[in-house]
């Protein structure tokens, strides 16, 4: 399944707005283009209507600074049900870190993680790189604080022997960072990532409690078997959309998943998605970063999207933004 369309737990969609309301940014703006409805209980939504929410903030607001801090401190592992139980359950600060790889869709954090070993010490690096430019620091901010305060909760204590690196510059909420963080970073990194050492990431925590894991465990399990069943056909189909440029084709990405397109429509529509639904959330990731990028004309974009020609693109784009691509492409470049 797609990293965009996995569904996952409402919470960084609740968080957002009230963050939105805060701002005295009305809900039904803040969920504009999401499909999503304020009059009904948010329950589940998939990463790119919450990341579509985080840009609708972005837009409504004259200056983002501090916006990801303020998104991070409100997340405490309370905040994430059966899954932070089962992670304060854990026996080490390793553990819990394996723990959320199995459930990510319970957790606030749209980046990419992945945990290496570094020497004598194990980095969880954060990959950015498929959220736009124009939320991408917002919401990193959002997600290592969101991280790191687990951590502390896990541990019970503060984070011996933590490094944080970041690969944006310091601004004008350096402070209120290093307060959230309880460290202070080091800026214009390569990499997103946060180093620990592997005799902190083995230390027995403080509340581990294996019968409460299994039932925590059980919970969350019991929740995701609820869900309508699905199989890896979307996730196929989008891994291919996302290696081969041009037009998508239904019969080429048919071909390579050695399936008929009959078959394949089916199997997609067995899973409650389409091959035009996945297309579009390919291309439109495409065009959010190709435009925040600022490199390429409407034009170009459209060509390397497939387009017969920039109105095509343009009117594919209000589907599903709102906005014309120049609209946007304005408001990304006044963040």
């Amino acid at each position: 399944m797609s990293h965009w369309e996995v569904a996952r737990a409402a919470i960084g969609v609740r968080h957002l707005l009230a963050a939105a309301r805060e701002h005295g940014i009305e809900t039904s703006d803040a969920l504009a283009g999401t499909g999503l409805d304020a009059g009904r209980p948010l329950d589940e939504v998939t990463g790119w209507q919450e990341l579509a929410v985080a840009r609708n903030l972005a837009r409504a607001l004259p200056d983002t600074t501090g916006l990801g801090v303020a998104l991070g401190r409100r997340l405490h592992l309370v905040s994430y049900g059966a899954a932070g139980l089962a992670a304060l359950a854990c026996s080490t600060p390793r553990n819990a870190l394996q723990l959320a790889r199995y459930f990510p869709d319970r957790l606030a954090v749209l980046s990419r993680t992945e945990l290496e070993e570094v020497g004598q010490r194990s980095a969880l690096r954060f990959d950015a790189g498929r959220i736009p430019a124009d939320v991408r620091r917002m919401l990193l901010e959002r997600d290592v604080i969101a991280v790191t305060t687990a951590l502390r909760e896990i541990v019970g204590g503060p984070l011996t022997g933590l490094t944080i690196d970041l690969e944006f510059g310091r601004d004008a909420a350096h402070d209120d960072l290093v307060d959230a963080l309880q460290t202070t970073p080091t800026y214009d990194a390569s990499a997103t990532r946060l180093l620990m050492d592997d005799a902190f990431l083995d230390t027995p925590t403080p509340q581990a409690d294996p019968d409460a894991l299994v039932e925590a465990m059980i919970d969350v399990a019991q929740h995701l078997d609820r869900r309508p069943p699905r199989s890896n056909v979307a996730g196929a189909v989008v891994a291919h959309l996302e290696r081969s440029p041009g037009p998508p084709r239904l019969e080429q990405v048919a071909a390579a998943l050695h399936t008929a397109p009959r078959t394949l429509r089916r199997q997609l529509a067995a899973e409650g998605t389409s091959f035009r639904a996945l297309a579009d959330e390919v291309r439109r990731a495409r065009a959010d970063a190709l435009l925040a990028e600022g490199r390429l004309s409407v034009e170009q974009i459209g060509v390397e999207l497939g387009y017969a020609d920039a109105a095509a693109f343009s009117h594919a784009f209000r589907r599903w933004t709102g906005l014309s691509p120049s609209q946007f492409r304005r408001s990304a470049s006044a963040r």
